[in-house]
């Protein structure tokens, strides 16, 4: 039984927990955007990347830096898990860089170059959402057409797309006002040798 909050997170981690769930054991897992996550507390041979500083107890396992340029070589895992992230990028929050309207689609690029063939990338993004925090904008809006295109040029394949629209967010409206939400999530799969996306 899910439990709503008044919180995305209430849709997108039961999402993200079934997926994870189906993986084979030992699947070798990356989390984009791990900081205020727990995929790295439940799956303890999971790596994170993120610009932020992890907390002590994932150290070891988190690379601080861009999500864009990570160190991994190719193929090197079984998942990657991004929820949440890509609407902030680019915007000069999470101790990520301010100016780059771009860089979404390059860390989609890069999540697929580190997925081995027939991975998974699991991804969630509130659509058309605009938000300013402080002042400066804080959520981009992201749109279905956006995150197909990022798929597409980063040669992978839909295999699920959900698409939720509700007013279970009310804790924190747009810049409109506007307390209902829409999210997308996705699991796209790396094509094996041969296949196409």
């Amino acid at each position: 039984m899910i439990t709503f909050n008044h919180h995305d997170r209430d849709i997108e981690d039961p999402w993200l927990r079934a997926r994870l769930a189906m993986l084979p054991a030992g699947a070798r897992i990356l989390d984009v955007g791990c900081v205020d996550g727990w995929v790295l507390d439940e799956y303890h041979g999971a790596v994170g990347v993120d610009a932020r500083r992890a907390p002590d107890k994932w150290a070891q396992r988190v690379y601080t830096g861009d999500a864009a340029i990570t160190p991994y070589l190719d193929a090197s895992f079984d998942a990657v898990t991004c929820v949440s992230v890509l609407e902030h990028v680019g915007l000069g929050w999470y101790g990520d860089p301010e100016g780059d309207d771009g860089k979404a689609g390059r860390i989609v690029a890069e999540m697929a170059r580190v997925l081995a063939p027939g991975g998974w990338l699991l991804l969630t993004v509130p659509i058309g959402l605009t938000m300013t925090k402080d002042g400066r904008p804080f959520a981009r809006p992201v749109h279905v057409a956006d995150v197909n295109r990022w798929l597409g040029n980063a040669g992978l394949a839909v295999r699920e797309r959900l698409q939720v629209s509700t007013l279970l967010w009310d804790a924190a409206l747009d810049d409109n006002g506007d307390a209902s939400r829409e999210v997308v999530l996705v699991a796209a799969q790396k094509p094996l040798p041969g296949e196409s996306p």
